[in-house]
């Protein structure tokens, strides 16, 4: 992991902020996109367009975060906070991207009191390939159903989840929390609040 070199505040939550490596960070840091869909091309390894800067430094959750490379199971609070007001990168005039990184998933489970797991896709290709389009895909007749994406979220045409994709999730016991994937070989970056139950 980075040694972060400060730290930097935004709302009640700080995150630890680190100078960009070779290879734009690490598995638990991420760079900050500064939410534009400029930054969203870079990330992404897109040419790079006219005008763009290359994103200057990456973000890592707190220790108290407690992330992990794994896609930590629960009940959904939230399958997508993105997808409530963003598009995935398709549409330049569209809301950019609130999490664009495994800090500020964090941050936005911390926020909510009833979320407990975090999960969030680091991936530009997108992350496993169980996003069944059919179970979690915006649904018009339940517009307001936090168990799919929103309206400006779907599964990948190859079934992986969205990069940038934060899910989270309530356990009732955060000891042994299950994930559905672990490891070094896998994109997802997640944590587990032991303190909330």
């Amino acid at each position: 992991m980075l040694a972060p070199h400060g730290v930097h505040a935004q709302g009640t939550a700080a995150y630890a902020i680190c100078p960009i490596d070779a290879n734009g960070g690490d598995w638990l840091c991420q760079p900050s996109t500064g939410q534009s869909m400029c930054a969203y091309q870079l990330f992404t390894n897109a040419n790079k367009p006219m005008g763009c800067d290359v994103p200057a430094r990456v973000f890592c959750p707190d220790a108290d975060c407690r992330a992990n490379q794994a896609n930590y199971l629960g009940d959904v609070i939230d399958l997508d906070i993105n997808s409530r007001t963003f598009n995935n990168g398709s549409c330049t005039e569209c809301i950019p991207a609130s999490v664009t990184n495994a800090a500020d998933c964090c941050t936005a489970c911390r926020k909510n009191p009833r979320c407990n797991v975090w999960s969030f896709c680091t991936a530009p290709a997108g992350c496993s390939t169980d996003c069944d389009a059919a179970r979690y895909n915006w649904d018009p007749a339940l517009p307001n159903n936090t168990q799919r994406f929103g309206q400006f979220g779907a599964c990948s045409d190859d079934g992986s989840w969205p990069v940038w994709t934060c899910t989270l999730r309530h356990v009732d016991s955060t000891c042994n929390v299950k994930a559905s994937e672990s490891g070094v070989d896998q994109p997802w970056v997640g944590g587990v609040f032991g303190n909330r139950q």
